[in-house]
């Protein structure tokens, strides 16, 4: 169960809305978690929805939950120490009777325990009306059905017999003999309408932070997405300039190796890293690529290693051959970067190779060559 949402004062405006809960079926106990963290209501005038700016802008209004925010805001009343704590001992005995009866099952329960589960259900009902109720606190449980509003009664529980039912239940003295002395069909009807009361009772007080919290967890599943699709974006919008790689799936190797790289697993020589290789400290560090054949290209994209030392990198040269054996410069870079792109007129090589033209070590994140 999560925790408790922040809750709704004990008037009929303020718990008004919604369905009522069921009382026929099986006893159940449903409804929303329990660790009552209860956060004070803002009592700052809540926000009014913005008018104007045509069908976009009430279109994005509606999309980013405006209006939701801005009623359940107004709904939201502080409660009180003794509230906060009566709306605690309302789920955690809700939850012990509803644990309870799935543990027995019912035709056990029918039995022997049910007297025992209705009282439980008859407390976790009194302290859900308890806690929609300013101070002073109610005495007992027919204090507490006598200071709830009829009219509010009769929205918890429509059903006009089962409200009468309830009103009986909670006004009966406490006991397990009271009940053992009715039939185990009233006793699971009493069960059904008393958890069915605490259940719409607790749900409509929490219905606020529910919605609120709710609501931040769409917009941050919304901004989410709003980064996935600009990185898609940025990555398509690449694909269409650039084409694809021409190093992309061909075989490499370096000057040296210090240690084999993941960088799938973002790790290499014990550091936390995107590099696809690490030299040792030499003097000109370098790292090939062999293309299958010869193939034209003129354009270079490097990405630095962006985690530590992008000064180990420069300056950076690059290389072409076709034997492995003479190598010519293309383009070079002399100064720290941590992407380098770089045009030049259009070469056409089998092997391509970077080089730090000094004693260093190389690592880089990517390589990459187009036409």
């Amino acid at each position: 169960m999560t925790g408790t949402e922040s809750t709704i004062a004990g008037t009929e405006s303020a718990l008004g809305g919604g369905k009522a809960a069921t009382t026929s079926g099986e006893p159940t106990m449903s409804g929303s978690d329990p660790n009552a963290t209860v956060s004070p209501a803002d009592t700052t005038a809540p926000p009014r929805p913005r008018r104007g700016g045509g069908p976009i802008g009430h279109l994005w209004r509606r999309v980013w939950g405006r209006n939701v925010e801005a009623a359940a805001q107004a709904a939201a009343v502080a409660l009180s120490a003794r509230q906060a704590a009566d709306l605690r001992r309302a789920f955690a005995v809700r939850e012990l009777a509803g644990a309870s009866m799935m543990s027995t099952g019912r035709s056990e329960a029918l039995a022997t325990t049910l007297p025992a589960l209705v009282g439980l259900a008859r407390e976790a009902a009194f302290w859900s009306l308890s806690a929609g109720l300013p101070d002073p606190a109610p005495t007992d449980a027919a204090d507490a059905l006598a200071r709830t509003p009829a009219a509010l009664l009769a929205q918890l529980v429509p059903d006009e017999p089962a409200r009468e039912r309830v009103r009986a239940a909670l006004a009966a003295p406490q006991g397990d003999a009271v009940w053992s002395r009715r039939t185990p069909e009233e006793q699971e009807q009493a069960f059904n309408e008393l958890a069915a009361l605490s259940t719409v009772l607790l749900d409509r007080l929490t219905l606020p932070r529910r919605q609120l919290r709710k609501l931040r967890i769409r917009r941050v599943l919304m901004g989410l997405g709003v980064i996935a699709l600009a990185l898609a974006a940025q990555q398509i919008t690449s694909a269409l300039q650039f084409g694809s790689s021409l190093t992309a799936g061909h075989a490499w190797r370096a000057s040296s190796t210090l240690d084999v790289c993941k960088p799938k697993e973002h790790w290499c020589a014990d550091a936390v890293t995107d590099i696809f290789f690490c030299t040792t400290d030499e003097n000109n560090p370098w790292v090939e690529y062999d293309l299958g054949d010869r193939k034209t290209f003129s354009r270079l994209v490097v990405k630095n290693r962006s985690d530590c030392c992008p000064d180990r990198a420069v300056p950076l040269i690059l290389e072409v051959s076709d034997d492995r054996t003479n190598w010519r410069e293309v383009v070079r870079r002399d100064d720290t970067f941590s992407t380098w792109r770089a045009d030049f007129p259009a070469t056409r090589a089998r092997y391509a190779r970077l080089r730090v033209a000094r004693r260093s070590i190389l690592h880089l994140d990517r390589f990459d060559l187009y036409r």
